[in-house]
């Protein structure tokens, strides 16, 4: 669904979007060449259902996209998230949720707080509050 608005709004004429650049990763390599066929404008990644994998080209993605050349490696992300996913359980106790029970906006809660608790030092200043 998102694929679809994001090709919808390159194509709206909105000036904001024409030049935009996007990454379509799938869990399989070319897969998306039969559903889709005009990706111009795309770059197309396959993670094999690999966390570390989706992770990694995410982030050479936005090196690439985004000229920042701050960002952690891929093999540091995947390890936060690690850990964020083993925190998670309790996390979520805590606020007397299951996994299962949990929803979009409490994983959004989740994820924020955990960020805030377990950011580093120089990234603790740049997490809103």
């Amino acid at each position: 669904m998102e694929l679809g608005i994001e090709l919808g709004l390159r194509e709206s004429g909105l000036r904001e979007w024409r030049n935009r650049r996007a990454l379509v990763l799938d869990s399989q390599p070319y897969r998306y060449q039969q559903v889709v066929s005009d990706l111009a404008g795309c770059d197309t990644a396959h993670h094999g259902n690999s966390p570390e994998r989706a992770i990694r080209t995410t982030r050479d993605w936005l090196r690439t996209a985004s000229q920042r050349s701050d960002l952690p490696g891929g093999t540091e992300i995947s390890g936060r998230y690690s850990d964020f996913l083993s925190d998670l359980p309790n996390d979520a106790k805590r606020l007397r949720l299951t996994l299962h029970e949990i929803v979009y906006l409490d994983y959004v809660y989740l994820v924020t707080e955990w960020l805030r608790a377990n950011a580093p030092p120089a990234a603790k200043a740049q997490i809103p509050g």
